[in-house]
């Protein structure tokens, strides 16, 4: 903790310091506006990231700026561990009359993705044997193809029903780049132990229905100043392949933005959330997921990593069910205008993530295991693990937001730090 004395002081300060300076008039677009940007960012869980991205965003008549009638986004992007994103994704407010519409694909290849075993802290860290010595026992290879849709419609003032549709193949393997040993990993030992069966060691398909109710109050939906957002949705999936693996989901969310400061120049925002297997049985590669209707990064995974537990190992906390929050005090330090186009707006967000696992999976399996009792598997799950931080935010006409952020885990066994270039806030 010591160490996190002097950033988040430093960030503090910049945030009661922050800018109290009015913008120029107010800029207003109509029709389509897009830029493409390459993609120079690093991710600790995944290293270096080189690509492109980019939004066209249409505007309508005009009058609707910084929102937008309907947005495209796309991403290419590599990352120096081996992660490759082919990502688009579409969002209408009006393709239908008083309906919102989403619809997305994804391509994700992984031959050395994170996996630290089941149920967080029963299964133990060790940095010696993360890529090391020809050892990544915290890599499998693993592959995802999803495409999805969904869509909201209003009931009455904020309240919104929601239905989706979601399709996802995973392969599943051993890791077979050069130099590493594919027989010492985590995967392979609970291969070998019973813990991940012979059925779901290789993949599967998976399609699951969404359905449940939205609350918005929020006064601009990519980085808010004020007023709430909330989500209650239920995700059933049939096994479509005549398999084992047919479940129902709860997740729940439930964000709140508070203007301590006028024109966004300080707001406290928080986030908290809880998703829920209430029946049946997920194969270990669909536990990371996090279920929402409309995501801010093309990879939504947790619990650990850039989108929940930000000083975490990425999917370090993996179990039937989860609870996170996110704390942050939003400043906009700076303001200014480039070529009378551009509103440039540069911020500084201090953190706090906290998380739980409030469910173990397979607790026989790792009660045999072990030797614990199931009293003990839930007590040495079901732990505290969190992190604290800063971030910092250059945001162009309100909708592209690049963001630095860095933190540290509470929770030696959870890390050494997580550091992230990307886009959007979190939340």
């Amino acid at each position: 903790m010591r160490h996190l004395a002097a950033p988040c002081l430093l960030s503090l300060l910049l945030c009661l310091s922050a800018a109290a300076k009015d913008k120029a008039a107010p800029l207003d677009r109509k029709g389509f506006f897009g830029l493409p940007f390459p993609i120079i960012s690093y991710n600790s869980d995944l290293g270096f990231n080189t690509g492109v991205c980019g939004d066209l965003l249409d505007y309508g008549q005009g009058g609707l700026y910084p929102d937008y009638r309907q947005k495209l986004h796309f991403e290419l992007s590599w990352f120096t561990k081996g992660k490759l994103i082919l990502h688009a994704d579409y969002d209408s407010k009006d393709l239908l009359e008083n309906v919102r519409f989403f619809a997305a694909a994804t391509w994700d290849r992984d031959p050395m993705c994170n996996f630290y075993g089941l149920n967080g802290s029963l299964s133990p860290y060790d940095r010696t044997l993360d890529r090391k010595g020809g050892i990544a026992m915290y890599s499998y290879n693993r592959q995802m193809i999803r495409v999805l849709g969904n869509a909201s419609g209003r009931i009455v003032g904020p309240l919104k029903w929601t239905a989706g549709l979601n399709w996802r193949y995973y392969i599943t393997r051993d890791i077979d780049m050069k130099g590493y040993d594919p027989a010492m990993t985590m995967y392979r030992k609970c291969v070998e132990n019973g813990i991940i069966s012979t059925r779901e060691a290789s993949g599967g398909q998976h399609l699951d229905l969404r359905a449940g109710i939205e609350f918005d109050t929020r006064d601009y939906e990519p980085c808010p100043n004020k007023g709430c957002w909330g989500e209650l949705m239920f995700i059933g999936s049939p096994d479509i392949t005549g398999g084992p693996w047919s479940y129902l989901q709860l997740a729940m969310r439930w964000r709140q933005y508070i203007a301590i400061l006028r024109e966004g120049r300080l707001t406290f925002a928080y986030q908290l959330g809880w998703q829920q297997k209430l029946w049946g049985e997920l194969p270990f590669y669909l536990l990371q997921e996090m279920g929402t209707l409309r995501f801010k990064q093309p990879i939504t995974e947790g619990l650990g990593g850039m989108t929940t537990l930000r000083g975490v190992l990425g999917n370090r906390l993996l179990g039937d069910g989860y609870a996170w929050t996110n704390i942050e005090l939003r400043s906009r330090v700076y303001s200014f205008r480039v070529f009378k186009r551009f509103d440039i707006d540069i911020g500084v967000n201090p953190f706090c993530d906290l998380g739980w696992i409030t469910a173990p999976v397979r607790i026989g399996a790792f009660s045999a295991l072990t030797g614990l009792s199931e009293k003990e598997v839930w007590r040495e799950t079901c732990r505290t693990h969190g992190d604290a931080g800063i971030g910092l935010k250059l945001t162009m006409n309100g909708s592209y937001i690049v963001s630095l952020e860095w933190a540290m885990p509470f929770r030696r066994d959870d890390g050494d730090y997580g550091l992230f270039v990307a886009m959007n806030y979190i939340f």
